[in-house]
């Protein structure tokens, strides 16, 4: 486990989907293992949720857009250059 931490430690790492209950947990992880979080998603749709709940908005740069806006999304990849996207 540590060698997998080590891995995202320091690393700009962005997620779609960061504010639904997987997302925010991973989130949540990566946070706790050092990563530089960028989050493209839609607003959370429940309340209570998750990404509030743990505060994750005010951890990592959000962009509360469609992923199907390709124009916007590619613009974000272009600003914040992550290492490693999970999709």
């Amino acid at each position: 486990m540590k060698n997998v931490q080590k891995l995202f430690k320091n690393k700009k790492v962005l997620i779609t989907g960061h504010t639904g209950f997987k997302g925010a947990w991973l989130s949540q992880i990566l946070l706790h293992w050092g990563a530089d979080i960028t989050g493209i998603a839609l607003k959370p749709s429940t309340e209570p949720n998750l990404f509030d709940s743990l505060n994750i908005k005010n951890k990592i740069n959000n962009y509360f857009i469609d992923i199907r806006k390709f124009k916007k999304v590619k613009e974000i990849l272009l600003k914040e250059k992550p290492e490693i996207v999970f999709i």
